[in-house]
């Protein structure tokens, strides 16, 4: 009764627009589908196209084409079914329908007559109108004419990505495509003609990513986004037609080996995911998974265990544009979905930005399985294939004389498969071959790159001898095999030049340092670059050498003009022995270094292609911009009631730690420079910004965070208010739509709570409201309570970080909201954070006398955790406060966790923050009216060490767990008027070793624990007994 009454004493403590419907008929037209019904049906026009195809992409038949082309006396308009009941106004012309997005003719383009020939990539014909816009500057290639070689290689592919309109086969995988008569695409770039240079003044895609912070892409990879573009390439499209912008290659790089969540990978790390992993005789190790810290670097955004895909473009990518929502990736099985990164990496050169690279983990099937075997069904396992990419919002391309043009609307059909050792192009292969004079200009990066944009142009590596490169654009990165690096000297290994002489014969530039004879000029090759640095630069030509595994390599020459022109072709045939493949970056190592159980990426094949000369014709190349360096943002807040006054003795305390938590918000490289200013009661701090990406996000999220007010306002944190971008004022909101939400707290969606739907935002709050209250004592600040719109979800959000005393997070006014829909944190299996993070107090402690101060006083009220599979659903890290040992460190109040799925997971877990600290064990924890459902954990609540736990009038249902469903190492325990229905596991309901407390009232029925159906618990630490727990009934259930 006595530790009843103790225990009962505790407790009281805690706490439209509508088209032309016109019907009519002429009589003739009417004849003609009566007399032409079945005709019409097998009819093609010259070009093999049927009126299936005319009826696709010109439904209304407004289109020029339907009145060319004519076969057996017909064109599409005379005798397709669709032209015939075509629309018709008043004056008898059909009604033109408006296109409202320009898609580039819906896939296959506008019809402009590029017809591809299937037997030379470069090679095109006129037709069907003619070519509408722009021109080939080179002649129409020959039909390629191979150096004296025992077999003929196969020429370079030749699939137009923007060819199929048709779904991926789905029967047989030996089917023939049906694309060998359609066009490429052609379209008119957008340029903004207002603009006296012609390029538009649109703010970059940066600065809409979305309305919070969590959408906007993280440092480095914004800082490093910078627009310039200095000599950059453009090429043909895959019909030979120049000037267009078009996509030239997408397909899958590898599968599953970019963002594993380890601080380091290690040999078995790299082998279980099916990477590469080998340490080399001179000092380096080739690893080829990425941590998702690298690929967060490089990207912006976390991925886990993602695929790589690159895509190719005939223009350079303007890449503050480069959002990862304006591309959308379809699968063979019809999904769609956004990919989760989109970057120019590992190309990081001015001159290198043709390439948009996605990583996501849904690119590939875990299998690795070939489009053949999935097309096939002899799949087993994940079974699918990305079958086409489309740009779906306006990412600006840098085209001929620095004019932008927006993309949206082009549509790649993949069709490589590198995983497919009997696809002739599943390997890695040059797309793309240009001549030009050697100019090392744009050959550099943003300065945060460092090593990864050496100085590897061929001026950089030979010196005023350089006097052409050839530039050779590859699928993917290139590597030897064995994942090795592709080196300088290495030209004859992989690749020999073509050229032609005046007396039509051909001569093949094999070597390289070997002078050759063209028509009497002395030409020779001298070598690679674009790989990296030169060996007199300090990087030895061996198997560490440091490459930048971008798709660029120059084979570089010296030698005339007139001679350098007469070369005409590349070829790389390893077929014969003539070279070695070449790889991928997901391609297999050396014997020991690789997974025998994983499927790696195959050899490049035979392929040739043609060079395009632009030494006497047009260079083909393009600027933009200029490079950006550093520039910083203001950013300003307002502190209702605080005056400069009160931090007037540490200003520069105050800078470092509001600028700090500035810094992490904003995520800019480097903190507010060089200080910041305090006017009463607003700070200004002025953020660095190292690219275009990187202001437009700063000052996006400025005018989001423009003035916010921090203050107590009846209970709740914040105020009613947004940002306007126009004026920088603070006005009254009331937002439907809380997933676009503002950065303070808004109206929510019943109209009523003042709310928050931003984690991030919230975060950053609790950052400032920390130190105003703890380091200089501004009371307002003190005590917050952070309201979150009820009826919202999260997902995969940064966990709430809570280290200050009495902070208050509930759903919707006084926790009810879980009666209006709840505040539900949702997390992905693979996504290993915990919603909420309570820990001990650094600013309060640290920053004072070097010791983190315990927090206490933390109440969360009606919030929900679903599907967690990481860590814990809420982890707690506190101390015990020793000079107040009765304090509660946290509450939770009508909380739910539910159908979490981590064998190695809990749904709380309590532990001391150190063990330097463990001696004064961990503050009280409080548990009260939730609910545990339904999930799969190592146990639902685990109190690892000293301290006082108290669950009463909760629920524990449906649950399976590994070890106990509540554990406490040590303490005291108050488990009451709780309920334990139907679950699983080998330990105990309540397993306690070494605690001391009752259990009262609790109801059990159903569950199959293998060691104690209640409350175990040991005898003066020796043999554990187990409490029966004894009620009747289940209050919570009847309720």
């Amino acid at each position: 009764e006595f530790i009843k009454m103790l225990f009962t004493s505790i407790l009281y403590i805690i706490h439209a627009f509508h088209i032309y419907n016109a019907h009519a008929e002429f009589h003739t037209q009417r004849f003609i589908r009566q007399k032409l019904q079945i005709d019409a049906v097998n009819w093609r026009d010259s070009w093999g196209d049927g009126c299936d195809w005319y009826e696709h992409f010109d439904p209304t038949c407004s289109s020029d084409f339907v009145s060319c082309c004519s076969n057996e006396g017909f064109t599409a308009k005379t005798i397709c079914p669709h032209c015939l009941n075509a629309k018709v106004v008043e004056d008898g012309q059909k009604q033109d329908v408006p296109n409202s997005k320009n898609k580039r003719g819906n896939k296959r383009g506008n019809k402009n007559g590029q017809k591809r020939n299937q037997n030379n990539r470069n090679g095109f014909k006129y037709g069907k109108g003619g070519k509408s816009s722009g021109s080939k500057n080179s002649p129409t290639a020959s039909p390629i004419q191979n150096p004296p070689t025992p077999e003929d290689p196969p020429p370079s592919p030749t699939s137009s990505p923007t060819r199929n309109p048709t779904p991926a086969p789905t029967t047989s995988p030996t089917s023939s495509p049906t694309s060998a008569s359609m066009p490429n695409p052609t379209k008119t770039p957008s340029i903004d003609t207002n603009s006296p240079t012609g390029i538009s003044s649109t703010s970059s895609g940066c600065s809409t990513f979305g309305t919070s912070a969590s959408d906007f892409p993280g440092n480095p990879f914004r800082a490093l986004m910078d627009d310039a573009v200095i000599n950059g390439d453009l090429y043909e499209d895959n019909d030979g037609n120049y000037p267009v912008l078009d996509i030239m290659t997408a397909s899958l790089g590898f599968e599953g080996i970019n963002g594993v969540p380890v601080n380091e990978i290690d040999y078995e790390t790299a082998l279980s995911v099916g990477g590469v992993y080998k340490t080399l005789s001179c000092g380096d190790t080739i690893i080829s998974p990425l941590t998702t810290s690298q690929v967060f670097n490089s990207g912006g955004f976390p991925v886990l265990y993602g695929d790589g895909f690159p895509i190719q473009f005939t223009y350079p990518v303007l890449v503050s544009d480069m959002r990862r929502d304006w591309i959308q990736v379809k699968l063979n099985n019809g999904t769609t979905f956004t990919p989760t990164v989109a970057t120019v990496t590992p190309a990081a050169d001015y001159n290198e930005k043709n390439n948009i690279v996605l990583f996501d983990p849904n690119l590939a099937p875990s299998s690795r399985a070939t489009k053949a075997e999935v097309d096939s069904g002899t799949c087993t396992g994940d079974c699918y294939y990305v079958s086409e990419v489309e740009i779906i919002g306006p990412i600006r391309f840098v085209g001929p004389n620095g004019q932008l043009e927006s993309a949206e609307g082009i549509v790649a059909t993949v069709e490589f498969d590198p995983y497919d050792d009997i696809d002739p192009y599943g390997g890695n292969q040059i797309i793309r071959a240009k001549l030009n004079e050697c100019d090392s200009t744009g050959d550099e990066g943003h300065f945060l790159w460092g090593n990864s944009a050496p100085p590897n142009s061929c001026a950089d590596v030979y010196g005023s001898a350089a006097d052409y490169r050839i530039r050779l654009f590859t699928m993917w990165g290139a590597f030897k095999e064995g994942r090795r690096p592709i080196l300088p000297t290495d030209y004859s290994r992989y690749f020999t030049l073509v050229a032609e002489l005046d007396d039509g014969s051909v001569m093949a530039l094999a070597e390289s340092e070997v002078e050759y004879d063209i028509d009497g000029e002395t030409v020779t090759v001298l070598g690679l670059a674009e790989t990296g640095r030169s060996e007199a630069a300090g990087d030895p030509y061996d198997d560490c050498y440091y490459d930048d595994r971008d798709n660029l390599i120059d084979v570089v020459i010296q030698g005339s003009s007139s001679a350098v022109t007469k070369i005409k072709r590349v070829v790389h045939k390893p077929s014969d022995g003539t070279h070695e493949p070449f790889y991928n970056p997901g391609a297999a190592g050396a014997e020991g270094s690789f997974n025998p159980d994983f499927r790696y990426t195959v050899a490049s094949n035979d392929h040739i292609v043609d060079i395009y000369d632009g030494v006497t014709g047009d260079p083909r190349t393009t600027s933009y911009g200029s490079k950006f360096g550093q520039s910083a943002v203001p950013i300003t807040l307002a502190i209702n009631g605080l005056d400069a006054s009160d931090i007037e003795d540490d200003l520069e305390l105050a800078c470092n730690v509001i600028g700090g938590d500035m810094q992490a918000f904003f995520q800019t490289l480097a903190p507010p420079s060089p200080n910041c200013l305090f006017d009463g009661n607003i700070i200004t701090a002025y953020m660095p910004v190292m690219s275009i990406c990187d202001r437009d996000v700063v000052n996006t999220l400025g005018q989001l965070t423009d003035q916010i007010t921090f203050a107590n306002t009846e209970a709740t944190y914040g105020g009613t208010y947004t940002a306007s971008p126009v004026g920088r004022r603070l006005e009254d909101t009331n937002m439907d739509d809380n997933a676009n939400s503002p950065l303070g707290p808004v109206t929510c969606s019943d109209g009523v709570t003042l709310g928050w739907t931003n984690f991030t935002a919230m975060n950053f709050a609790l950052r400032i409201t920390n130190y105003l209250c703890n380091v200089v004592n501004f009371e307002e600040a003190c005590a917050p309570i952070f309201t979150i719109c009820p009826n919202t979800s999260f997902e995969d959000v940064q966990p709430i970080v809570i280290n200050q005393n009495d902070v208050v997070i509930q759903c919707g006014y006084n926790g009810t909201g879980v009666d209006a829909g709840g505040c539900v944190l949702e997390t992905s299996a693979d996504f290993d954070s915990p919603g909420i993070i309570v820990k001990d107090n650094t600013i309060a402690g640290q920053l004072l006398n070097g010791i983190a101060a315990p927090v206490t006083g933390i109440t969360v009220k009606g919030m929900s955790f679903v599907n967690n599979g990481g860590s814990s659903s809420i982890g707690i890290s506190t101390t015990m406060d020793v000079e107040n040992p009765s304090s509660i460190a946290a509450s939770f109040d009508s909380c739910t966790f539910e159908d979490s799925d981590s064998t190695e997971g809990y749904a709380i877990y309590i532990s001391p923050p150190s063990e330097e600290v463990a001696e004064f064990g961990s503050g009280a924890i409080h548990i009260t009216k939730s609910k545990f459902i339904n999930n799969r954990l190592n146990s639902i609540i685990a109190f690892t060490h000293n301290g006082t736990l108290a669950i009463s009038d909760s629920m524990f249902e449906g649950n399976n767990v590994e070890s106990n469903v509540v554990e406490h190492f040590m303490g005291l325990d108050a488990i009451y008027q709780n309920c334990f229905v139907d679950n699983k596991g080998p330990g105990s309901i309540f397993n306690g070793p070494q605690v001391a407390g009752y259990a009262a009232d609790n109801y059990v029925e159903e569950n199959e624990m293998g060691t104690c159906n209640g409350f175990e618990v040991s005898t003066s630490l020796g043999s554990s007994r187990c409490v029966v727990m004894e009620s009747t009934h289940c209050t919570i259930m009847n309720d």
